[in-house]
């Protein structure tokens, strides 16, 4: 997936991080930490982009982000990525899914994890009277996910002085100082 990154304020010192986490005895919540600067400009202005190609932000926790400076000098910090937690009624993958198709055409449902209804899409048959669900869903799957940007604070300042990160040392991901 492709993102392109725009916005209506200019930001300054705009970069794609790398983002990493912890939980720290004595410490309320998962800390965020702002692990590396993957790619960075000197300032993303309104009416500009800022491409990123291949993002691939899947998993439980968000392993990327965002950091700026806004327009008052305050740098924020976002994670993002890609929530495919959905599910579709009916289940395209049940085998008995053609017995489902109404002259050709079948209406799915995409349900939110909260189990409303976020859109609806109707399949048809190909030329040959069949419906390959992993061909469809090949060609559909952006539908199914919706794109999170979530801001959290730096408490990397909370971390003990002698901290290590429990997944290693990672080359090149000092982080920037703030």
């Amino acid at each position: 997936m492709s993102l392109l990154v725009q916005t209506e304020v200019s930001l300054y010192d705009f970069s794609i991080i790398a983002v990493a986490n912890d939980s720290i005895e004595g410490v309320p919540g998962i800390i965020l930490i702002p692990l590396a600067f993957l790619g960075e400009i000197d300032a993303l202005n309104p009416n500009e982009g800022f491409l990123i190609t291949n993002y691939g932000g899947l998993g439980t926790m968000f392993w990327s982000g965002a950091s700026f400076l806004d327009e008052t000098g305050i740098r924020r910090y976002f994670t993002m990525g890609q929530d495919q937690s959905g599910w579709m009624e009916p289940d395209i993958w049940d085998t008995d899914i053609l017995d489902l198709f109404e002259n050709g055409e079948l209406q799915v449902a995409l349900m939110s994890d909260g189990g409303g209804v976020r859109e609806y899409f109707t399949i048809t048959l190909d030329e040959n009277d069949s419906f390959n669900p992993d061909i469809w869903w090949g060609e559909n799957w952006p539908h199914f996910s919706s794109f999170l940007l979530i801001p959290f604070q730096n408490r990397t300042d909370e971390l003990p002085p002698d901290w290590e990160p429990w997944w290693g040392a990672i080359p090149g991901t000092e982080p920037k100082s703030p």
